[in-house]
Protein backbone atom coordinates (compact mmCIF):
# COMPACT_ATOMS: atom_id res chain seq x y z
CA UNK A 1 0.00 0.00 0.00
CA UNK A 2 1.42 3.34 -0.90
CA UNK A 3 1.44 6.15 1.54
CA UNK A 4 -1.08 7.98 0.26
CA UNK A 5 -3.22 5.19 0.33
CA UNK A 6 -2.38 4.39 4.10
CA UNK A 7 -3.45 8.53 4.83
CA UNK A 8 -6.88 7.79 3.74
CA UNK A 9 -7.36 4.93 4.99
CA UNK A 10 -6.80 6.35 8.45
CA UNK A 11 -8.90 9.47 7.72
CA UNK A 12 -12.06 6.91 6.35
CA UNK A 13 -11.46 5.09 9.47
CA UNK A 14 -11.25 8.46 11.95
CA UNK A 15 -14.31 9.30 9.82
CA UNK A 16 -16.12 6.26 10.16
CA UNK A 17 -15.55 6.58 14.12
CA UNK A 18 -16.71 10.36 14.48
CA UNK A 19 -19.60 9.63 11.92
CA UNK A 20 -18.39 12.31 9.61
CA UNK A 21 -17.43 10.04 6.68
CA UNK A 22 -17.73 11.96 3.78
CA UNK A 23 -16.63 15.13 5.13
CA UNK A 24 -13.21 13.82 6.31
CA UNK A 25 -12.95 11.93 2.46
CA UNK A 26 -13.75 14.96 0.48
CA UNK A 27 -11.45 17.66 2.47
CA UNK A 28 -8.59 15.11 2.36
CA UNK A 29 -9.06 15.23 -1.22
CA UNK A 30 -6.11 12.26 -1.22
CA UNK A 31 -6.61 9.79 -5.06
CA UNK A 32 -5.12 6.57 -4.06
CA UNK A 33 -2.23 5.91 -7.05
CA UNK A 34 -1.97 2.65 -8.40
CA UNK A 35 1.02 0.01 -7.04
CA UNK A 36 4.09 0.05 -9.35
CA UNK A 37 3.96 -2.88 -11.87
CA UNK A 38 5.77 -6.21 -9.80
CA UNK A 39 8.21 -8.26 -12.15
CA UNK A 40 8.55 -8.81 -15.63
CA UNK A 41 6.09 -7.44 -18.25
CA UNK A 42 3.47 -9.91 -19.37
CA UNK A 43 2.63 -10.08 -22.89
CA UNK A 44 -0.37 -12.27 -24.31
CA UNK A 45 0.88 -13.61 -27.40
CA UNK A 46 -2.55 -13.89 -28.72
CA UNK A 47 -3.87 -11.46 -31.36
CA UNK A 48 -6.71 -9.36 -30.26
CA UNK A 49 -9.11 -10.22 -33.37
CA UNK A 50 -8.89 -13.82 -33.23
CA UNK A 51 -8.72 -14.01 -29.44
CA UNK A 52 -12.64 -11.88 -29.47
CA UNK A 53 -13.47 -14.42 -32.20
CA UNK A 54 -13.03 -17.62 -29.47
CA UNK A 55 -15.08 -15.50 -27.18
CA UNK A 56 -17.71 -14.86 -28.94
CA UNK A 57 -18.49 -18.54 -29.22
CA UNK A 58 -21.35 -20.00 -27.51
CA UNK A 59 -20.60 -21.75 -24.27
CA UNK A 60 -22.07 -24.80 -25.34
CA UNK A 61 -20.63 -24.99 -28.90
CA UNK A 62 -22.21 -23.99 -31.93
CA UNK A 63 -25.66 -25.52 -32.58
CA UNK A 64 -26.79 -27.20 -36.32
CA UNK A 65 -28.64 -23.99 -37.03
CA UNK A 66 -26.34 -21.17 -35.75
CA UNK A 67 -25.24 -18.23 -37.77
CA UNK A 68 -21.41 -18.17 -36.97
CA UNK A 69 -19.71 -15.27 -35.25
CA UNK A 70 -17.22 -15.17 -37.63
CA UNK A 71 -19.79 -13.48 -40.19
CA UNK A 72 -18.98 -10.49 -37.95
CA UNK A 73 -15.37 -10.49 -38.66
CA UNK A 74 -15.63 -11.08 -42.35
CA UNK A 75 -18.50 -8.26 -43.16
CA UNK A 76 -17.16 -5.50 -40.38
CA UNK A 77 -13.56 -6.21 -39.54
CA UNK A 78 -12.00 -7.48 -42.93
CA UNK A 79 -9.08 -5.32 -43.79
CA UNK A 80 -9.87 -3.39 -47.75
CA UNK A 81 -6.38 -3.46 -48.58
CA UNK A 82 -4.75 -6.87 -47.36
CA UNK A 83 -5.66 -10.34 -45.66
CA UNK A 84 -6.96 -10.53 -41.79
CA UNK A 85 -3.79 -11.09 -39.74
CA UNK A 86 -5.81 -12.89 -37.01
CA UNK A 87 -3.28 -15.48 -37.83
CA UNK A 88 -0.20 -14.04 -36.43
CA UNK A 89 0.26 -13.95 -32.81
CA UNK A 90 0.36 -10.66 -30.86
CA UNK A 91 4.31 -9.47 -31.07
CA UNK A 92 6.12 -8.26 -28.53
CA UNK A 93 7.64 -4.51 -29.43
CA UNK A 94 10.99 -3.54 -28.13
CA UNK A 95 11.75 -0.33 -28.85
CA UNK A 96 15.11 1.00 -28.90
CA UNK A 97 17.99 2.69 -31.49
CA UNK A 98 19.70 -0.55 -31.80
CA UNK A 99 20.98 -2.65 -34.97
CA UNK A 100 19.99 -5.62 -34.15
CA UNK A 101 18.04 -7.72 -30.98
CA UNK A 102 18.85 -10.90 -29.65
CA UNK A 103 15.70 -12.82 -28.34
CA UNK A 104 16.83 -15.82 -25.98
CA UNK A 105 14.25 -18.91 -24.16
CA UNK A 106 15.86 -21.52 -22.22
CA UNK A 107 14.97 -24.82 -24.54
CA UNK A 108 14.40 -22.52 -27.43
CA UNK A 109 16.64 -21.66 -30.26
CA UNK A 110 17.47 -18.37 -30.12
CA UNK A 111 16.26 -15.61 -32.14
CA UNK A 112 17.79 -12.21 -33.99
CA UNK A 113 15.56 -9.97 -34.92
CA UNK A 114 16.15 -6.57 -37.03
CA UNK A 115 14.61 -3.31 -36.41
CA UNK A 116 12.08 -1.37 -38.39
CA UNK A 117 11.87 2.43 -37.13
CA UNK A 118 13.81 1.49 -33.85
CA UNK A 119 11.14 -0.93 -33.09
CA UNK A 120 11.59 -4.77 -32.78
CA UNK A 121 9.17 -7.25 -33.30
CA UNK A 122 9.45 -10.30 -31.54
CA UNK A 123 7.22 -13.04 -32.89
CA UNK A 124 6.89 -16.45 -32.80
CA UNK A 125 6.80 -16.78 -29.08
CA UNK A 126 5.32 -19.58 -26.96
CA UNK A 127 3.46 -18.81 -24.05
CA UNK A 128 4.08 -19.49 -20.77
CA UNK A 129 7.69 -18.75 -21.18
CA UNK A 130 10.43 -16.49 -19.69
CA UNK A 131 12.33 -14.12 -22.98
CA UNK A 132 15.30 -12.30 -22.98
CA UNK A 133 16.20 -9.71 -25.03
CA UNK A 134 19.67 -8.17 -25.39
CA UNK A 135 19.90 -5.13 -27.69
CA UNK A 136 23.00 -3.84 -29.83
CA UNK A 137 24.47 -1.16 -31.62
CA UNK A 138 27.91 -1.51 -33.38
CA UNK A 139 28.08 -4.35 -31.27
CA UNK A 140 27.97 -3.30 -27.82
CA UNK A 141 25.52 -3.75 -25.80
CA UNK A 142 22.86 -0.47 -25.39
CA UNK A 143 19.98 -1.83 -23.20
CA UNK A 144 18.33 -5.60 -22.26
CA UNK A 145 14.90 -6.98 -21.31
CA UNK A 146 13.26 -9.89 -20.19
CA UNK A 147 9.31 -10.42 -20.07
CA UNK A 148 6.96 -13.43 -19.58
CA UNK A 149 4.55 -14.55 -22.02
CA UNK A 150 1.04 -15.87 -21.76
CA UNK A 151 -1.86 -16.94 -24.02
CA UNK A 152 -3.82 -19.54 -24.75
CA UNK A 153 -2.69 -20.38 -27.85
CA UNK A 154 -0.61 -19.71 -31.25
CA UNK A 155 -1.05 -19.16 -34.80
CA UNK A 156 1.98 -18.70 -36.84
CA UNK A 157 2.19 -16.40 -39.81
CA UNK A 158 4.54 -17.25 -42.03
CA UNK A 159 3.79 -15.61 -45.62
CA UNK A 160 4.38 -18.49 -48.12
CA UNK A 161 3.00 -21.32 -45.48
CA UNK A 162 -0.75 -20.36 -45.12
CA UNK A 163 -2.66 -21.85 -42.01
CA UNK A 164 0.03 -22.80 -39.51
CA UNK A 165 -1.11 -22.78 -35.87
CA UNK A 166 -0.20 -25.13 -32.67
CA UNK A 167 -3.51 -27.09 -32.60
CA UNK A 168 -2.61 -27.32 -28.05
CA UNK A 169 -4.65 -25.10 -25.54
CA UNK A 170 -4.54 -23.21 -22.88
CA UNK A 171 -4.43 -25.83 -19.79
CA UNK A 172 -5.44 -28.81 -21.55
CA UNK A 173 -3.25 -29.56 -24.78
CA UNK A 174 0.14 -29.52 -24.93
CA UNK A 175 1.64 -26.42 -27.28
CA UNK A 176 4.70 -26.77 -29.58
CA UNK A 177 4.13 -30.90 -29.50
CA UNK A 178 1.57 -30.79 -33.11
CA UNK A 179 1.06 -27.71 -35.37
CA UNK A 180 -1.49 -27.59 -37.86
CA UNK A 181 -0.76 -25.87 -41.26
CA UNK A 182 -1.88 -25.82 -45.23
CA UNK A 183 0.36 -26.65 -48.05
CA UNK A 184 4.06 -25.97 -47.96
CA UNK A 185 4.52 -25.64 -51.42
CA UNK A 186 5.44 -22.15 -51.44
CA UNK A 187 8.32 -22.09 -49.30
CA UNK A 188 11.78 -21.85 -51.09
CA UNK A 189 14.93 -23.30 -49.40
CA UNK A 190 16.93 -20.78 -47.87
CA UNK A 191 14.04 -18.32 -47.67
CA UNK A 192 13.38 -16.44 -44.16
CA UNK A 193 10.25 -18.62 -44.14
CA UNK A 194 12.22 -21.49 -43.98
CA UNK A 195 14.61 -20.27 -41.79
CA UNK A 196 10.95 -19.72 -39.51
CA UNK A 197 10.28 -23.41 -40.07
CA UNK A 198 13.78 -24.23 -38.98
CA UNK A 199 13.25 -22.02 -35.84
CA UNK A 200 9.63 -23.71 -34.90
CA UNK A 201 11.67 -26.74 -35.02
CA UNK A 202 9.59 -29.45 -36.95
CA UNK A 203 11.01 -32.87 -37.12
CA UNK A 204 8.41 -34.60 -38.95
CA UNK A 205 5.55 -33.63 -41.34
CA UNK A 206 2.65 -35.63 -41.90
CA UNK A 207 1.27 -35.04 -45.50
CA UNK A 208 -2.18 -35.78 -45.65
CA UNK A 209 -2.67 -35.17 -48.88
CA UNK A 210 -2.44 -37.81 -52.27
CA UNK A 211 0.43 -37.11 -53.82
CA UNK A 212 -0.47 -39.72 -56.75
CA UNK A 213 -3.48 -37.20 -57.20
CA UNK A 214 -4.01 -36.00 -60.95
CA UNK A 215 -4.80 -32.60 -58.91
CA UNK A 216 -1.96 -29.63 -59.09
CA UNK A 217 -2.44 -28.95 -55.94
CA UNK A 218 -1.73 -32.81 -54.64
CA UNK A 219 2.10 -32.73 -53.97
CA UNK A 220 4.13 -34.94 -51.75
CA UNK A 221 5.96 -33.94 -48.35
CA UNK A 222 8.81 -31.45 -48.41
CA UNK A 223 12.28 -33.66 -47.62
CA UNK A 224 13.93 -30.05 -48.67
CA UNK A 225 12.11 -28.71 -45.83
CA UNK A 226 11.65 -31.21 -43.20
CA UNK A 227 14.29 -33.83 -41.71
CA UNK A 228 11.29 -36.48 -41.97
CA UNK A 229 7.84 -37.13 -43.51
CA UNK A 230 5.19 -39.56 -45.22
CA UNK A 231 2.15 -39.09 -47.33
CA UNK A 232 -1.02 -40.07 -46.09
CA UNK A 233 -3.95 -39.48 -47.63
CA UNK A 234 -7.02 -39.57 -45.99
CA UNK A 235 -10.72 -39.00 -45.86
CA UNK A 236 -12.60 -35.52 -44.95
CA UNK A 237 -15.47 -35.45 -42.70
CA UNK A 238 -17.87 -35.97 -45.71
CA UNK A 239 -16.48 -39.55 -46.46
CA UNK A 240 -15.41 -40.25 -42.69
CA UNK A 241 -18.05 -42.08 -41.04
CA UNK A 242 -18.57 -44.35 -44.36
CA UNK A 243 -14.93 -44.52 -45.86
CA UNK A 244 -12.51 -43.66 -43.04
CA UNK A 245 -10.10 -43.85 -45.80
CA UNK A 246 -5.92 -43.21 -44.14
CA UNK A 247 -7.33 -42.27 -40.77
CA UNK A 248 -5.70 -45.22 -38.89
CA UNK A 249 -2.53 -45.05 -40.44
CA UNK A 250 -2.00 -41.57 -39.96
CA UNK A 251 -3.04 -41.38 -36.37
CA UNK A 252 -0.63 -43.78 -35.31
CA UNK A 253 2.26 -42.24 -37.33
CA UNK A 254 1.39 -39.28 -35.17
CA UNK A 255 1.23 -41.23 -32.06
CA UNK A 256 4.86 -43.13 -32.96
CA UNK A 257 6.25 -39.40 -33.74
CA UNK A 258 5.01 -38.03 -30.37
CA UNK A 259 6.33 -41.19 -28.56
CA UNK A 260 9.77 -41.02 -30.29
CA UNK A 261 9.69 -37.05 -28.79
CA UNK A 262 9.18 -35.38 -31.99
CA UNK A 263 7.70 -32.26 -33.25
CA UNK A 264 5.01 -32.85 -35.64
CA UNK A 265 2.88 -30.78 -38.65
CA UNK A 266 0.17 -32.39 -40.32
CA UNK A 267 -1.45 -30.38 -43.35
CA UNK A 268 -3.42 -31.06 -46.90
CA UNK A 269 -3.67 -28.34 -49.31
CA UNK A 270 -5.66 -25.47 -47.38
CA UNK A 271 -5.47 -26.98 -43.86
CA UNK A 272 -9.07 -26.45 -43.77
CA UNK A 273 -11.23 -29.75 -44.62
CA UNK A 274 -9.15 -32.98 -44.27
CA UNK A 275 -6.74 -31.19 -41.90
CA UNK A 276 -9.43 -29.16 -39.98
CA UNK A 277 -11.33 -32.57 -39.31
CA UNK A 278 -8.37 -34.65 -38.49
CA UNK A 279 -7.55 -31.28 -35.69
CA UNK A 280 -11.36 -31.50 -34.70
CA UNK A 281 -11.17 -34.93 -33.91
CA UNK A 282 -7.75 -35.28 -32.32
CA UNK A 283 -8.64 -32.13 -29.65
CA UNK A 284 -12.12 -33.74 -28.80
CA UNK A 285 -10.59 -36.62 -28.07
CA UNK A 286 -7.82 -34.83 -26.11
CA UNK A 287 -10.31 -32.97 -23.53
CA UNK A 288 -10.59 -29.26 -25.92
CA UNK A 289 -14.12 -28.69 -25.33
CA UNK A 290 -16.21 -28.75 -28.41
CA UNK A 291 -16.50 -24.49 -28.55
CA UNK A 292 -12.69 -24.36 -28.85
CA UNK A 293 -12.29 -27.51 -31.34
CA UNK A 294 -15.40 -25.45 -33.59
CA UNK A 295 -13.24 -22.26 -33.64
CA UNK A 296 -10.27 -23.67 -34.47
CA UNK A 297 -11.72 -25.71 -37.54
CA UNK A 298 -13.70 -22.44 -38.27
CA UNK A 299 -10.35 -19.83 -37.91
CA UNK A 300 -9.34 -21.46 -41.50
CA UNK A 301 -11.99 -18.75 -42.78
CA UNK A 302 -9.72 -16.06 -41.30
CA UNK A 303 -7.18 -16.67 -44.26
CA UNK A 304 -9.25 -18.07 -46.96
CA UNK A 305 -11.97 -15.37 -47.30
CA UNK A 306 -13.60 -15.85 -50.38
CA UNK A 307 -13.24 -19.35 -50.18
CA UNK A 308 -13.41 -20.86 -46.60
CA UNK A 309 -16.49 -19.59 -45.24
CA UNK A 310 -16.81 -22.53 -43.22
CA UNK A 311 -19.90 -22.36 -41.03
CA UNK A 312 -22.31 -20.58 -43.69
CA UNK A 313 -24.86 -17.83 -43.01
CA UNK A 314 -27.58 -19.79 -44.92
CA UNK A 315 -27.86 -23.06 -45.85
CA UNK A 316 -25.67 -26.09 -45.10
CA UNK A 317 -22.20 -27.42 -45.31
CA UNK A 318 -20.84 -30.17 -45.35
CA UNK A 319 -19.18 -29.92 -41.73
CA UNK A 320 -22.36 -29.13 -40.27
CA UNK A 321 -23.55 -32.13 -41.50
CA UNK A 322 -20.95 -34.36 -40.45
CA UNK A 323 -21.10 -32.47 -36.47
CA UNK A 324 -24.47 -33.67 -37.29
CA UNK A 325 -24.26 -36.73 -38.26
CA UNK A 326 -21.73 -37.46 -35.29
CA UNK A 327 -23.93 -36.35 -32.46
CA UNK A 328 -26.84 -38.33 -34.48
CA UNK A 329 -24.93 -41.63 -34.23
CA UNK A 330 -22.56 -41.26 -31.26
CA UNK A 331 -24.80 -38.80 -28.40
CA UNK A 332 -24.28 -34.91 -27.63
CA UNK A 333 -21.11 -35.40 -25.54
CA UNK A 334 -18.38 -34.52 -27.80
CA UNK A 335 -15.79 -36.38 -26.06
CA UNK A 336 -17.74 -39.35 -26.38
CA UNK A 337 -17.91 -38.72 -30.52
CA UNK A 338 -14.74 -38.36 -31.31
CA UNK A 339 -13.69 -41.70 -29.02
CA UNK A 340 -16.43 -43.56 -30.46
CA UNK A 341 -15.48 -42.55 -34.04
CA UNK A 342 -12.05 -43.22 -33.53
CA UNK A 343 -12.78 -46.51 -31.65
CA UNK A 344 -15.59 -48.08 -33.85
CA UNK A 345 -15.00 -46.42 -37.15
CA UNK A 346 -11.66 -46.13 -37.53
CA UNK A 347 -10.52 -48.89 -35.61
CA UNK A 348 -8.05 -47.06 -33.34
CA UNK A 349 -7.52 -48.96 -29.90
CA UNK A 350 -8.35 -47.45 -26.83
CA UNK A 351 -4.49 -48.11 -25.51
CA UNK A 352 -3.46 -46.14 -28.90
CA UNK A 353 -6.04 -43.38 -27.41
CA UNK A 354 -4.36 -43.40 -24.28
CA UNK A 355 -1.02 -43.09 -25.61
CA UNK A 356 -2.31 -39.96 -27.75
CA UNK A 357 -3.29 -38.36 -24.48
CA UNK A 358 -0.33 -39.02 -23.08
CA UNK A 359 1.58 -37.49 -25.61
CA UNK A 360 -0.44 -34.06 -25.89
CA UNK A 361 -2.65 -33.37 -22.92
CA UNK A 362 -1.28 -31.46 -20.05
CA UNK A 363 -3.43 -33.97 -17.87
CA UNK A 364 -4.39 -37.31 -19.00
CA UNK A 365 -6.13 -38.18 -15.96
CA UNK A 366 -8.89 -35.65 -16.64
CA UNK A 367 -10.51 -37.18 -19.58
CA UNK A 368 -14.06 -38.23 -18.68
CA UNK A 369 -14.44 -42.52 -19.41
CA UNK A 370 -16.22 -43.72 -21.84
Amino acid sequence: MTPNQETLLALLNRAKQEGIEETLAQQAEVVPQPSPAVGMPIHNIVNHTIDDYFKSIPETGYKYNDVSRIWYYYKFMRPSSEKNMADRSNPYLVFARGDSLLLECEGLPSQTILPKNNVFECYYLLPGKKYRWTVTKSRKVINKGEFQTVGDFRFINIPTWPNVRDIGYANILKMDRVLRAGNPDGVVVGSNDHKIIQLLGIDFQLNLRNPSSSSNSEKPWRPDLFPRGCNNNIADYSNILTKPTGWKSAIETLIKELQDGHRVVFNCYAGADRTGSFCYVIQGVCGVPKPIAQGFYESTSFLYWENFLIWDEEGEDYFRLWDKDLEKKFGPDFYTQCYMLLTKVVGITDAQIKDLQKELMVDPTIVPQI
